[in-house]
């Protein structure tokens, strides 16, 4: 088992992997890195459209460390035949978000709830461009359901897009 900051890997190759393409999206192409560049061509197309923290929330994503227990998913554990929502505050205490009846639901109820707590650079389970991160910061109480959702778009090929060319209607 391998760590770099804030994340675990099974395997070395793919904790210097992850190194590279932090590397990447931070310094750029000159980067120092472990593998030669032309191995990350389709990873270096994909970060083009992402902010530097997003990008990395989706490396740690992908670690070993990332998900816990049962669940794939962070802060979601199982809970008889339901799924459990928990988030950890700064002060370590556990707040529970509810049970669901799937996992995703769970883990969307959590991401709301990071987004809530730790902002936009929160580290959650699905890209925070699916959430409206503006209504879930701005807003007194926690919410959940379609309205902390960015609608979707059919044929766009990325959050980036999506974000870009919507304006979100919030219901009273």
């Amino acid at each position: 088992m391998v760590m770099t900051t804030n994340s675990v890997y099974d395997e070395e190759d793919t904790a210097a992997k992850a190194y590279d393409l932090a590397a990447l999206k931070y310094l750029g192409p000159t980067a120092r890195i472990n593998f030669p560049l032309s191995n990350y061509q389709k990873e270096i197309i994909e970060m083009e459209n992402m902010k530097k923290e997003e990008y990395v929330a989706t490396l740690k994503r992908k670690s070993t460390g990332f998900s816990r227990g049962v669940s794939m998913y962070k802060g979601v554990r199982r809970c008889g035949k339901r799924w459990q929502a928990v988030i950890k505050s700064a002060a370590n205490k556990r707040s529970y978000l509810g049970t669901f009846g799937t996992q995703q639901e769970a883990a969307e109820v959590y991401d709301i709830a990071a987004i809530k707590s730790r902002g936009a650079s929160a580290v959650t389970n699905f890209p925070t461009c699916n959430y409206d991160v503006e209504h879930i910061c701005s807003n007194a109480t926690l919410i959940g359901g379609d309205i902390t959702k960015r609608p979707s778009r059919q044929n766009s090929s990325s959050c980036i897009a999506a974000i870009e060319n919507e304006s979100v209607v919030v219901p009273n």
